[in-house]
């Protein structure tokens, strides 16, 4: 039993993680969008 819920918490975190990730990616895309968008204009 202990094995299963250590193995779930470890599911958890991964996408904590992955979540994390790519809300940083959101952020960089956005800001280099940003930057783009001015440097074009």
């Amino acid at each position: 039993i202990l094995d299963m819920i250590k193995r779930m918490a470890d599911g958890l975190n991964v996408q904590k993680h992955r979540n994390m990730i790519g809300n940083v990616v959101k952020q960089t895309t956005r800001s280099l969008e940003l930057e783009n968008g001015s440097l074009q204009n």
